[in-house]
């Protein structure tokens, strides 16, 4: 966890971020991968796979994905998929002086 101080606002579209998650204890483990792709013209796509093991469980695989339309303000971006459903999440690039090597994204609202 950390306090992360906007640098400036989402400006610019076309490409793909992702990242991800593991957490272990004793032989249960979990894995989670997410991808988020923006493209100029308002589209986007993500996709995921979660993978896993716990107890009499081994090698859980699940895969997810999405596709729709995007819409940005300020730090806001907003995203609804081709069923209408719309997620909003914050989003700032985060780094050091002029390496703005990542982006934060914080999940808020999805309705």
């Amino acid at each position: 966890m950390g306090i992360f101080s906007p640098v400036r606002p989402f400006t610019n579209a076309g490409q793909r971020y992702s990242g991800g998650l593991f957490i272990g204890s004793g032989g249960d483990w979990l894995i989670n991968s997410r991808a988020l792709t923006i493209r100029p013209v308002g589209s986007y796509t993500t996709d995921g796979v979660v993978s896993g093991a716990s107890g009499n469980y081994h090698d859980i695989v699940v895969t997810s994905g999405s596709k729709g339309r995007w819409q940005w303000s300020g730090y806001c971006l907003t995203m609804t998929d081709c069923n209408g459903r719309s997620s909003r999440v914050i989003t700032f690039p985060i780094g050091k002086g002029l390496a703005l090597h990542r982006r934060y994204f914080i999940r808020t609202e999805v309705s």
